[in-house]
């Protein structure tokens, strides 16, 4: 079993049409049963094989690392992409004030702990660098860099098999105006705040950048760059794409009503 930790801002919505794409009905973007739950729990997961029995996919917001799905996926392993977390935090600021009409003053909004560390936070949920090191390094089948989209795919596409990942794309739920993040990132003040609330992320980024990416680089063998020229020479997909739009009709008329009908009869937790 795979499961993509969509961290925000991270190309999260192309991927997940990349998987819909090749995996089709055995592959969910999770929503959470309960309003008030921060984490897709086991019982989550018991839940949606109901819906999903040919599963070998998932990924969503919520389903998290710490989020004790091993006990009853026992093979499950985690694929994520990580971004430069200045850039990211801009960006997932800006896509909340354009698309999901918030109204805070960017200083309010960066003092809120759940926007401070975001990725390392979404990982093992704290600040612990060295924890995030660890789980990556044990538990994730590859860590990809957004900046590095293209390379990423074809490196978690070898990881996985002959057959297993069609890695065509259009990029999906692009800014198409990215002024806000730009002023954030260029005016000092802002750019110190973005600083001092991802600590974390910048020491976990750099980690990435700089060791653990690389590795896969050289795992993947001295043909990447080849590869990737021939990819990115072919990289086209249909106008209507079947088996995605298959895939997500599965999830909007079957998946999602019952979602919505249990978080209106189960507004708590229940583990």
């Amino acid at each position: 079993m795979l499961g993509f930790v969509h961290i925000e801002k991270t190309a999260g919505s192309t991927t997940h049409r990349i998987f819909q794409r090749s995996f089709g009905s055995r592959y969910c973007t999770l929503d959470r049963w309960r309003h008030t739950d921060q984490v897709f729990s086991p019982s989550d997961y018991r839940k949606l094989r109901l819906f999903y029995p040919r599963l070998v996919a998932m990924g969503g917001h919520w389903i998290k690392p710490f989020g004790r799905l091993h006990e009853v996926i026992p093979d499950l392993r985690w694929f994520t992409f990580l971004r430069e977390p200045l850039a990211r935090t801009a960006s997932h600021y800006q896509h909340q004030i354009q698309i999901m009409n918030r109204t805070d003053r960017f200083e309010d909004w960066i003092a809120m702990d759940v926007y401070r560390n975001f990725q390392i936070g979404k990982l093992v949920g704290s600040d612990d660098v060295e924890a995030a090191k660890a789980l990556l390094e044990r538990d994730f089948v590859l860590v990809g860099l957004s900046e590095r989209f293209d390379e990423s795919m074809l490196m978690l596409q070898k990881k996985l098999g002959p057959g297993v990942l069609d890695i065509r794309y259009q990029p999906e739920n692009v800014a198409a105006d990215s002024s806000i993040k730009q002023r954030l990132l260029e005016d000092p003040r802002t750019r110190a705040l973005l600083e001092d609330a991802n600590q974390a992320d910048l020491r976990l980024y750099d980690w990435v950048v700089n060791d653990l990416y690389p590795r896969q680089q050289r795992e993947y063998g001295p043909e990447l760059e080849a590869d990737l020229e021939r990819f990115r020479a072919s990289n086209r997909v249909g106008r209507i794409d079947w088996r995605a739009r298959r895939a997500e009709l599965r999830r909007k008329w079957i998946y999602r009503p019952a979602v919505k009908l249990h978080q209106t009869l189960s507004p708590g937790t229940d583990g």
